[in-house]
Order: structure tokens, then sequence, then C-alpha cells
């Protein structure tokens, strides 16, 4: 028998299943539906049966050194052959609050149901009321378990100036003195950051000099990408904060930090996390410990250094330009005598695996850490007044410590979630300062992993963006980047001005949500105006262009955003609030003559300052820049007014059925119109054909008529068969240039002024002189400003043309009188107004030019 099976969704029909598969993120339509990712070859089989356990508490394993907890219910997976990833929805409501949204809930999968050989660990995504997973198992063994849990984060320490301070979920005012900085991370207990204590290996510090608290910084101008800071000061004792952690060997630190740096050894250098301690082994219950610490040395180089018995102390070739920064440590350590260093600034390598002794001259150096802990002031700094030696003056937004080596995997996940949300860009290769270089190799992850924003060379400058990651607690709803030239601040609502925590700030809706920008130039090279590559009716625009990188887990991006462009010191020559645009290539090639170029008015424009636009759509890989149109054209309809009677519409398309319905003459009442189109929910579409050089297909010439239109869909443009400008013949034209207007946006507006009229000989002085009320009348102020008599001028100069170019005059060009009157009188006769044309003495020049 021949069967043929091709399912590529699958559920039990059993009641209680809660597991489904699929060969794509489609849990919704049908087997069939096209989209659906197919299997490449026959006689494929991707099976799995679960053991019908579903009672709720959960299990407690271990996967590695992280605690983790399961729910009992086990599925064994079998295959033939490879089928690629394969998807899994389960529905985990049954397992209570802690499988609910926001959990760092996981697939684990492993070789045995006890989940102890080969475990590996999924990151999973909720979206529709279920947990979803993807994992390729085409390199596995052909029978695996599976089942869902969560795994303890592994952080061992971890606070943030935007959460937990001086209360366990909050954040105080402005200019508060920190009392507690409250650890997020409670897995392994909570590490509270407190006011310090002396170290019973530092003899030289006592409580008279002991360091105080710093204070906390929530306001426009102390922050990191619209997020508060604590501030440290080397001033007076200087500032620091100090923990109590397990005693630990292998450590990854990452900090978030701006500072200038101090001295040239470890112990000088301002401390970021760790500190000093002469004898590190004194008050230990333990007898040998050694001490570590991480800072920045003068420059704003990153160093490390510690020891045991006789120091090491290394500094680092990354200058961080003294800007908010992500500083990373790896401390590998192989055994009490031997133990290596890695440091990485925004992403990119520093020094890499320096053995900290090697040429084997200490003692000790590799072993445990003293679990005495500190930022901003070293244990043996002096206690000198005002001394910066050891202690950090500069600003810190964040610190997570780990209790092992993370992978470069692992370590993207944490960099990208802290560049994100501080507004910094992620570099990559070594020794390479991203505000300069842009990101050369450094592809941004959320929290599992996967690519939110691919590298690109040719936008590279001055990466930052939205985002929400549920699992880093990040929820990103205004920013920009940290480089100093970047103009560009992008916002979930149209609030440019509080930080990010205000409460007011409209909500990113979906976790692993992200829009990241990046620019072509760089804050190194200043944005100016450029008056090449323009699309279609666009002057001139900005040289530096935007590119858009969304990423989703819903199918939803972020949208309706709003954009800030800084225009202090930028050039764009003629722009007014109603000819700046933003320009949106959506194609996304950079080149803004191909494609469909979008052109959007500003929503306000501050000269000089600012450029606004709200409610704004990107799509992902669209580029977008600023720029200048040419005059757009508005002549209003004509409509019922004194002496102008209402001039009926005659044709009419509706699909609100309302022609013949009501009674209300539709479209009749639509005055001064030659056509009304009237829908709430379709578009007009009119006859759309095909064209053959210059005719469309299917229209006989003989029925061309002169206004004829259709939309040509070879060149995808509207066509009307009309004269254009210098055309002798009727032909086919693309509407594509603006008319003639009444008034042209984008050309300046006069500023009023009085009118100078000049006379000339006797009969013109007579005008001047004898007609009163005539010139009463042009003299009353009544009769200027908006409503008055005479629009746009500011009153009447009434000019002796005979002393004003006396004997010169017959030596005046027409240009020179034109340049000096407005009106020349030569004299004047009383007629009829019949007369007047055939007796015209007033002639009149006027100033500019008009569109005729």
């Amino acid at each position: 028998m021949i069967f043929h099976l091709y399912i590529k969704v699958s559920k039990s029909v059993n009641a209680g299943t809660i597991l489904s598969m699929a060969t794509n993120n489609d849990f919704v339509s049908q087997n069939t539906t096209a989209s659906r990712t197919a299997l490449s070859g026959d006689q494929k089989y991707f099976l799995a049966g679960d053991n019908l356990v579903t009672a709720t508490p959960l299990v407690s394993f271990v996967i590695g050194a992280n605690p983790a907890q399961r729910i009992q219910r086990i599925w064994l997976s079998q295959r033939t052959n490879t089928l690629g990833n394969i998807y899994f929805s389960a529905d985990l409501s049954a397992y209570g609050t802690g499988f609910a949204a926001g959990n760092n809930i996981r697939m684990f999968v492993a070789d045995d149901a006890a989940f102890t050989v080969n475990v590996q660990s999924v990151a999973g995504v909720f979206s529709g009321g279920k947990w979803v997973f993807n994992k390729s198992f085409d390199t596995d063994a052909t029978a695996r378990y599976i089942t869902f849990g969560s795994e303890a984060q592994p952080q061992v320490l971890w606070v943030k100036a935007d959460k937990g301070v001086n209360t366990a979920s909050g954040v105080p005012a402005d200019n508060t003195q920190i009392s507690t900085w409250y650890d997020q991370e409670i897995v392994n207990g909570a590490q509270n950051g407190t006011i310090p204590t002396v170290d019973p290996g530092e003899s030289a510090e006592t409580a008279a000099t002991l360091p105080t608290l710093p204070f906390y910084r929530y306001n426009a101008t102390d922050n990191f990408n619209f997020n508060p800071v604590v501030n440290f000061s080397n001033l007076n004792r200087g500032n620091a904060v100090q923990f109590t952690t397990p005693t630990l060997g292998n450590q990854t630190v990452i900090s978030v930090f701006k500072a200038a740096g101090f001295g040239t050894q470890y112990y000088e250098n301002m401390l970021l996390y760790g500190g000093d301690v002469s004898t590190p082994s004194a008050g230990d219950p333990a007898p040998e410990r050694a001490d570590m610490s991480f800072g920045v040395s003068a420059g704003s180089f990153m160093s490390f250094g510690g020891g045991s018995s006789g120091d090491y102390s290394y500094l680092g070739n990354l200058g961080l330009q003294t800007q908010p920064a992500i500083g990373t440590m790896l401390r590998n350590r192989v055994g009490d005598e031997e133990v290596y260093y890695s440091t990485y600034g925004n992403g990119s390598n520093d020094i890499l695996n320096q053995n900290a002794d090697p040429d084997n001259t200490r003692t000790g150096e590799g072993r445990l850490l003293s679990g005495l802990v500190r930022m901003g002031k070293h244990f043996s700094a002096p206690t000198t007044l005002n001394d910066p030696e050891g202690r950090l003056n500069g600003s810190y937004a964040e610190l997570i410590v780990y209790d092992r080596l993370l992978s470069d995997a692992e370590r993207a996940m944490v960099e990208s979630y802290l560049a994100v949300k501080y507004g910094i860009t992620l570099t990559g290769g070594t020794d390479v300062v991203g505000g300069t270089a842009g990101n050369v190799n450094y592809p941004y992850v959320n929290s599992s992993g996967a690519v939110v924003r691919a590298s690109d060379a040719a936008y590279r400058f001055d990466v930052f963006g939205l985002g929400r990651d549920d699992h880093y607690g990040l929820n990103q709803r205004i920013s920009k980047s940290n480089n100093a030239g970047d103009i560009l601040t992008v916002s979930t609502n149209t609030d440019f001005n509080s930080l990010n925590l205000n409460a007011a700030r409209t909500a990113i809706d979906g976790d692993q949500e992200y829009m990241l920008f990046a620019n072509n130039r760089g804050s190194a090279n200043a944005v100016v105006q450029q008056t090449t590559e323009l699309p279609a009716n666009v002057q001139r625009r900005l040289d530096r262009e935007w590119k858009v990188a969304q990423a989703n887990t819903d199918g939803t991006n972020i949208s309706n955003v709003s954009l800030r462009f800084n225009l202090a010191g930028v050039s764009l020559t003629g722009a007014n609030v109603n000819n700046i645009m933003l320009l949106i290539d959506s194609d996304g090639d950079g080149d803004f003559t191909t494609g469909a170029v979008q052109a959007i008015p500003a929503s306000s424009y501050v000269s000089g300052s600012a450029a606004f636009f709200n409610n704004i759509n990107l799509n992902d890989g669209q580029v977008f820049t600023l720029g200048i149109t040419e005059g757009v054209c508005y002549k209003p309809g004509a409509v019922a007014g004194v002496g102008n009677p209402a001039l009926s519409t005659k044709t009419g398309i509706t699909a609100l059925n309302r022609a013949g319905a009501t009674g209300d003459n539709w479209p009749g009442i639509r005055t001064g119109a030659w056509l009304a189109l009237e829908s709430k929910v379709k578009g007009f579409v009119p006859n759309r054909v095909a064209f053959s050089g210059a005719n469309p297909v299917g229209i006989a010439p003989s029925n061309f008529v002169e206004g004829m239109m259709v939309y040509d869909t070879t060149n995808k443009c509207m066509k009307m068969y009309t004269l254009k400008d210098g055309d002798t013949a009727l032909a086919w034209h693309c509407i594509s240039s603006q008319a003639c207007p009444d008034t042209a946006v984008g050309t300046p507006t006069l500023t009023p002024r009085p009118v100078n009229i000049g006379y000339w000989g006797a009969s013109g002085f007579n005008l001047f002189s004898g007609h009163t009320a005539y010139r009463n009348q042009l003299e009353n102020t009544a009769n200027y400003g908006a409503s008055g008599t005479f629009k746009g001028i500011t009153g009447w100069n009434w000019i002796n043309a005979n002393s004003d170019v006396d004997a010169t005059a017959a030596t005046f060009s027409a240009a020179q009188l034109k340049a000096k009157y407005d009106v020349i009188v030569t004299g004047y006769n009383n007629m009829t107004a019949a007369d007047a044309p055939a007796n015209q003495s007033i002639y009149r020049f006027r100033r500019g030019s008009d569109c005729s």
C-alpha cells in the first residue's frame, strides 16, 4: 500500500494534551497552509509521547551548577532522518503563576528521563497564552526526553540604578543619598549593597575614615540614555557601596559606568568592583584568600589586579573616552597558583586570557576571593581627605556579577541588553571604540540568543533603540545614542523630556520586541546637507541616513513612534514647518532616487532647534533621513460666497449608499469639485492598464479624450492624456509634478511692507496733494492687515521723483525704477471707466516674480 502522508503541524486528539509541534512558528493555520515550512524528503518522522503525569508539584534538579525545577510530565521523542528546526507550543497554565509571562521558562532536553545526561536548556517565548520553543534535533541522539520548567538565573549579584534603590523595587528622588542598593538576583541569596565597614585585612582604614555612600541622580542631565545613575565622588573620604558575596573562584563582572580614571596601578585606579586589601585572608574562616579589583586607569582604560602574597596589575589598551561604557572582566581560576583574566569594552576584545603571574614569582594569586567587595573605593586607598587615589569619580548605572565564566554567546546576550538600555554602540573586533568605529562585527541578540540586529557595514554608527525583554526587565521606551554627535531621539510617545521610568510612557506590548537604529556617517562627522541623490520634488536632504531593525516574537512590530531630530548647528537651507519632511526609502538600499520614497511632513518644527514627527511606522530594513521639499502647491476649491454662487458637483462615486438614498442631493451638496469620492473603508482604484511605449494597451487612440486618466501599471504612475508645457500635441503624461500654487509652501513669505509710489511732474504732484479723499483712503491704517482692503502691505510712501532721481532720471533703466518704486505716477486725467483702458497713466512694477 502507498500512503501520501505530509503532516507539518500536529497535536494529540486525546483530552488533556498540552503540547503541539510544527515545522514553523504557526500553531493556528491548517496543515495545508502554503506558508508552512516543508519537510525536505520522504520518510521523515518526529514523534513524541508523554507519561501522562499531570501532578503539579515541581521536581528540583541541577543543570551544571545551576538549580532548576521541572514539571513531572515528560515526553520521549524519536526521529528518523533530519528534519531541521522543530517548534513546540506548550500550554503550561496549569502549573501556576510561575509559568506566566515574564518568567524564565525553558524547555529541557536530555538523554535520560532523570535529566542528568547531556541536558540542554532552551529559552522560551510567551505567545498567545502558551510557551513556544524551537530546536533542531538533527545532530542529537534519535531518542531524547523533553520537559519544561525554569532555570535559576546564574548571577550572584545584580544591582541597577532604575530599580531597588533605597526601597526593594523603587527609586528615590534626585540627589538623594543611597542607603541600600538592593540585589535583584535572589537565587543565591540577596547581597544588598550598604554602608562600608572596616575590612579585617585593612588596618589603615578606620571607622572615622570610611567612605560615605554615594548620591542618586534622577534628572535630565545626569543619566545614561534617559536612565538614572548613582554618582560616586572622590572628594572628602570618597564614596563606596559594600557587598558581602559568597566566596568565589571564577567570576564574570559586567558593569555600566562613566569615569575618566586615575593612576597606573590597579590599587590606584578608580574602583568598579572588588577592592584591594592589604591582607586578604585576615578575618576569614579559611586560612588563605586572594583579592581582585576591576577598575579604570588614567585615560579611561580598564584595568585589573589583585593578589595574595605579591600583587599583579594590568592595564587595558582600549580607551573608553570617558563615555558611558560596558566593561566586562572574566576571572578564570585554574588553581590556587594560576589565574587568567580577559577584559572587553563595549563588546570589543581588550585583554584576552592574560596569565596574572606568568613568571611564577607570586603566591596564591588564584586563590578563592574574599567575601567583602566594594564599588567605589579600595579598602587600601589613602585615608587623606580629597586624595583621588583608589576612588571612583563618576557615574554607575548597573553591575552584574556571575559566579562562572560566561561563554561568548552568553556574554553577547547580557551586553546586548545593556547596550540597548544605555544607548551604547557594541563594536566587536579588538581594541575598537564603538563610538568611533561603529558596530564592526557584533550582532545584537535577545535573551534567547536570537539576533535582533545583524551587523551592517554601511549602517554601523550610533546604534541605539527601543526594546522590551522580560528576562532582563528591559523596557526601554525612549532612546538616543550616547555618542555625542548623534541627533536622533526615538520615543514610544511624544514626551522627549522625562526619563524612561515615567509611567505615562506608551508601553511596548510584547516580550523580546526590539526597534533598533544605526546611521551611515557616525558622530565623528558633522551632519551636513546635500543636493545629490534626491527623490522627486526634494531640494536638499541630510547626508546622514538611519536604518531600522525590527524584531519580535509575536508578529507585531513596535509602531507609532515619535522621532526628534536635534537640528541645532545643522544647516537645512529654507527649512520650515511646511516643507521639512521625513524621507523613508522603503526598499532599504539607501538610494533615495530608486524605489518608493515616502515623504511625511513634520508634526512640528522649531527653527534652528528641532523637527518632530509623531505616529511614525517604520518597517525592518527601511532607511530614512530628513529632506526639504520643493514648493508644494495648494489651490483651494471654489466654494460659494458673495458674488460666487455654489458650484454644484455633478459626478460622484460613493461606497456609503448615499446617492439618491437620503434626499440630500448628493453629490451636488459637495460644491466646487469635478468629482466627489466618498468611502470609509475602501480606496478609489482608477482603471489600471499596461502601457506599450507611449500609449495604453487596449484603448484605441481614437477613444483618447483630453483629461482622460488611468493608472499605468508598467511605469507605476497615474497618467493623464493632456498637453504639457511646450507640447504641440496631446499625449499621456505621468502626474508627478504639482501645479502652480496660489500659495507655494517652501517659498519664503514676503514680509509686509509699505508700497512706494513715485510721482512725477505737476500732474503727479496734484494726485498726491490735491486729492485728499483718495490719499486718506490709501493712508487709513484701518485698511491694512489680514482683514483690510489692502492685504499684505503696511501703508504707502509718496516719493517726489523730481528730487529723488532728479537730473539722472533720464538714464534710469526699467530695472532701477522697478527696484525703487512699486507705482510710478506720470500724470492723471479725469475719465470714465470706459475710457480708462485707453488712457492708462499709472504703471505698476512688481518686485519679485509670480507663477503664471
